[in-house]
């Protein structure tokens, strides 16, 4: 194992550059089915020109990063490097929570996990893990527990929006990790759904908005996994 920390925002940027690479694949797609091809590179050289970078005239490392994520047929990764969260206490708080996803919030009825209709066919075999609902989970019934973790001071815990906020970096980092962990441990051809969603992206829904990471049913599981060894690890 490397002896460097696992890197919450080089991972981050990781994923960034993945979603980048998506959303210019999904456009290329679609002007290579309506436009002609004098149209066709025209429109690429205007895009890049506007970006400042080649990006419709280089798309090959925009089609393998996207081969990943609409078919998720996963190469082997390296293990993640080791890792100090910075907030130990809090940090098995929410891993905690994570593993409560099927838990009611009182304020709507629906669980921490969400999943589409069942009107919307293949898709209801998706579900997210809204991080902001696993916190709203620990807010309202570990709110003691946070309290006396003595990792969020006086003025945060009287502040609900500020203990909020501290639990939802926390939060971030955790999953950032947990992500890392789950795909490294997937193996080349594996069909499993594995996504960190960040704060604007949502699966279904305005409930399902906000970062979090969705997964299929074999995805949850391995997910599951993962979380209850990094407890286990004894380390926080």
């Amino acid at each position: 194992m490397s002896s460097k920390l696992f890197s919450v925002h080089r991972h981050r940027a990781s994923q960034s550059n993945k979603n980048v690479a998506h959303v210019a694949q999904a456009v290329l797609s679609v002007m290579k089915r309506e436009l002609g091809a004098d149209a066709l590179g025209h429109w690429r050289s205007l895009f890049d020109a506007e970006l400042g970078q080649p990006l419709f005239y280089d798309m090959k490392t925009a089609k393998r990063a996207t081969k990943s994520l609409m078919k998720p047929m996963h190469p082997r990764m390296p293990t993640p490097s080791a890792w100090a969260p910075s907030k130990p206490k809090l940090t098995a708080l929410v891993l905690k929570a994570f593993l409560r996803g099927d838990d009611l919030l009182a304020y709507d009825g629906l669980p921490i996990i969400l999943k589409p209709p069942v009107s919307l066919g293949t898709q209801r075999s998706l579900s997210k893990l809204v991080s902001k609902r696993a916190i709203d989970w620990l807010m309202a019934y570990r709110a003691n527990v946070i309290r006396a973790s003595c990792e969020a001071t006086a003025e945060q815990m009287s502040d609900g929006d500020r203990i909020h906020k501290v639990l939802s970096r926390t939060a971030a980092d955790v999953l950032a990790y947990l992500h890392a962990m789950a795909i490294s441990q997937l193996k080349e051809g594996d069909a499993v759904v594995l996504e960190l969603h960040t704060t604007d992206q949502r699966l279904v829904g305005m409930e399902t908005k906000g970062s979090g990471i969705v997964f299929c049913p074999q995805g949850r599981i391995l997910f599951e996994q993962v979380v209850a060894k990094t407890l286990a690890q004894g380390d926080l």
